[in-house]
């Protein structure tokens, strides 16, 4: 396998070969091929041949004062490792099922190892994927950690382990909509640039759904996209009943569910 070319200059030094090696054994890694043996034919600057065996630990280096023509790199990819079993721990917040397809997927057999090839990268973006679908949910606390249990080299299949540490679950409870008409405004509170005030507050719970107290408060300030419009009006919605603000400019209540508006 021919990689590198005249474009390197009229030579390749040792420090290129070896970029090179390390950049093929990297890239045959991410396919599942976790121990390739690779081989180096480099033409010498003087046309002497030399056959040198890459070392991807990098423990045996290779001959430092080298200067060669053309370098071919001759691989033998091995086994392609592949995710065989996902086994997933302390997870309550969505179905086992759903959070194992995110480190592998159901295929044709003979299409198996290749469409669930292990690589650590692989593994470490497919834990941060269901972390980020956990958070998305309201654990923004929580910790995914996945490593392979067990590899069977003969075959290539990898167990996987998932340990997940869900935590709280975060949820807004109470959004609230605070501020006072103003002449020929919408609503106003107690922004200087007149616009009302919101006050959020954020709640975590425990898995049985209750609530865990009131774990921090915060205050910011926004602007209505409507401000302006003509006939001011002062709302507040609270949670139970069904009576809305009067849209001439009254006031009223609109009770549904931990959200003020």
């Amino acid at each position: 396998m021919l990689l590198l070319g005249a474009q390197r200059g009229a030579t390749l030094d040792t420090n290129a070969i070896e970029d090179a090696a390390v950049m093929l054994v990297a890239a045959l890694g991410e396919e599942g091929f976790q121990k390739p043996a690779v081989t180096i034919k480099a033409t010498l600057a003087d046309g002497t041949l030399k056959q040198l065996v890459f070392d991807a630990s990098l423990e045996t280096a290779l001959p430092r004062a080298m200067e060669a023509r053309s370098v071919e790199f001759r691989v033998k990819p091995g086994v392609r490792w592949h995710i065989d079993v996902v086994e997933i721990t302390g997870l309550t917040a969505l179905p086992v099922k759903t959070a194992r397809a995110f480190f592998r997927v159901g295929s044709m057999p003979f299409l198996r190892a290749k469409t669930n090839a292990y690589s650590p990268s692989r593994v470490e973006s497919a834990a941060g994927a269901l972390l980020g679908e956990l958070r998305q949910r309201g654990y923004a606390d929580a910790v995914v950690r996945a490593e392979a249990a067990k590899i069977d080299e003969k075959s290539g299949a990898v167990a996987l382990r998932v340990e997940v540490t869900e935590g709280a679950r975060w949820q807004v409870a109470v959004v609230a909509l605070r501020g006072r008409g103003r002449p020929g405004g919408d609503v106003a509170g107690g922004d200087e640039m007149g616009g009302p005030r919101v006050v959020a507050g954020v709640t975590g719970e425990s898995k049985g759904g209750d609530s865990a107290g009131l774990r921090t408060q915060g205050i910011c300030r926004c602007r209505r996209a409507d401000r302006g419009r003509a006939g001011g009006r002062a709302g507040r919605t609270k949670a139970g009943d069904g009576r809305r603000a009067n849209p001439a400019g009254g006031t009223g209540e609109n009770r549904a569910g931990a959200f003020r508006r």
